[in-house]
């Protein structure tokens, strides 16, 4: 673009030095990072300051190296093809990717911001400190970064849950790695034009599961104490893949490299099939998920190096989480206490479905949901519908699941349920059925939606003396009588 045709800018700056909110920094020292917008646009720009504020000195502190360059802009570009692009010292973002108006944007707008803005800052080390050898390894530069956003904004904010809206770009990923055609997430590239080709929901999202199941089987501590020496090592240099692994194997004392490779290198993820042969025995089969019942029924021989983490709770109602590093196709493994439920993939971090016997789901949901975050109800629901669709599982199964969880007030688990029982309703649902399964539907949801009005109305009659509006009594009347 020629001078005469460049967009004039504003700049907008402001000195962080005022202490993070939840996050520390050990360096000790004030930064100044200006944002630039459009004419008139300027005063958009103290939302994406404030996440710079708290989250770069976060980055400091935890990879334990100052921010490297001499200077930082962040930079609203017009027109701007790609959402973001981390430039070393000028990061260029699409305006509505940096710009907002503090006060008139929603939730959902501010965490895309932060989290877009905390990814491109985190290449700042990841990606431009240190760099991948080849193209080959974009996956990991990408997929580092934004497990890495998610972190540092959850420190921040941790009432946003971050990694709560990520499990539904999670689940696309799983999804999409479930099919028959799917594509490991390292491939080798010849070509820099090929590596356009690897910007995908594998790369982002299963690579950034996989990274954050990694760190949970590891622990933070541990995980974090390789990623310093990983910097400590190549900055300023290149580094492929197998660098990171070796670094967090040294901290940890774990085959990472194995394990890693085992996620990386083949494609798929598998299903991990639990029972309880006793209180403190678990046998947990493991064999390649599909989405398609044909490709579930053929035999498959391919196998993962797997890092679970176990939550389950004993007869005094006291719960506690086991890791274990499944490596055979089966194998019966014992637990430290004695327990009535198990869950196979505490905090919801692992990436891979879990199907139980009969026993085994009936015990969990009769005991073991009041303990269960809505991470991990959610990541049930979604493993018992994915197992009605590929015919593993039973629809009396999956809906004795949902119905164990009716009232559950927290949004992701009640989004997940309306979304699960819309499915039923497109594929399933005759028109002669619509009013009882309209009436699944009131009983299923009564509980929240009473709940919700009155709230509404007790805060509408504190603020303006005003009733609900006719709409939410409606809703109100039609939820008012269970159907059974």
């Amino acid at each position: 673009m020629s001078r005469t045709n460049a967009p004039h800018l504003e700049l907008s700056r402001r000195h962080h030095h005022r202490p993070a909110r939840g996050l520390e920094s050990t360096q000790g020292r004030q930064n100044t990072v200006p944002c630039l917008a459009g004419v008139g646009k300027s005063d958009l720009t103290d939302f994406a300051q404030d996440v710079t504020a708290q989250v770069l000195p976060w980055y400091e502190d935890y990879f334990g190296h100052r921010y490297n360059y001499q200077k930082l802009d962040q930079v609203a570009v017009p027109g701007f093809d790609a959402g973001a692009m981390e430039n070393v010292g000028a990061i260029f973002y699409r305006q509505s990717l940096l710009l907002m108006k503090v006060g008139a944007t929603s939730w959902g707008a501010q965490k895309r911001i932060a989290e877009v803005i905390a990814h491109e800052l985190a290449h700042q080390w990841f990606g431009n400190l240190v760099t991948m050898k080849w193209w080959d390894d974009l996956w990991l530069n990408e997929a580092f970064a934004t497990w890495i956003a998610n972190k540092a904004v959850d420190v921040w904010k941790p009432d946003w849950r971050m990694w709560d809206d990520y499990l539904e770009a999670k689940e696309s990923a799983l999804v999409a790695d479930a099919l028959v055609n799917t594509h490991p997430v390292y491939t080798p590239v010849k070509t820099p034009a090929e590596a356009t080709e690897l910007f995908d929901v594998i790369t982002y999202e299963k690579g950034c599961a996989v990274l954050r199941m990694c760190e949970s089987y590891l622990g933070d501590a541990t995980f974090r104490k390789g990623i310093k020496a990983y910097m400590a090592e190549l900055k300023n240099k290149n580094a492929a893949g197998a660098d990171l692994w070796r670094h967090l194997g040294d901290a940890s004392g774990e085959p990472v490299g194995e394990l890693m490779s085992s996620w990386v290198v083949q494609e798929g993820f598998p299903l991990i099939s639990v029972s309880m042969v006793d209180d403190k025995h678990l046998r947990i089969k493991q064999r390649r998920f599909y989405s398609e019942a044909a490709a579930m029924k053929r035999e498959s021989s391919q196998t993962w190096t797997i890092p679970m983490v176990i939550r389950f709770g004993g007869p005094t109602g006291k719960q506690a989480t086991h890791r274990h590093l499944l490596r055979q196709a089966e194998e019966i493994i014992e637990l430290p206490a004695a327990a009535q439920w198990v869950h196979a993939n505490a905090d919801a971090s692992g990436f891979y479905r879990v199907e139980m016997d009969t026993a085994t789901l009936s015990a969990l949901l009769r005991k073991g949901l009041p303990h269960l975050m809505p991470s991990e109800r959610m990541t049930l629901i979604e493993d018992q519908w994915a197992l009605v669709r590929n015919g593993r599982g039973t629809i009396g199964n999956f809906l004795n699941t949902l119905s164990a969880l009716r009232g559950d007030s927290d949004h992701i688990v009640s989004r997940s349920i309306a979304s699960r029982l819309g499915g039923i309703y497109n594929s399933m649902v005759s028109d002669a059925e619509a009013s009882r399964f309209a009436a699944l539907v009131r009983w299923f949801f009564g509980p929240q939606m009473r709940h919700s009005v009155w709230r509404w109305r007790r805060a509408s009659t504190n603020r303006r003396g005003c009733a609900a509006p006719r709409s939410y009594t409606r809703w109100a009347s039609w939820v008012a009588t269970p159907p059974f």
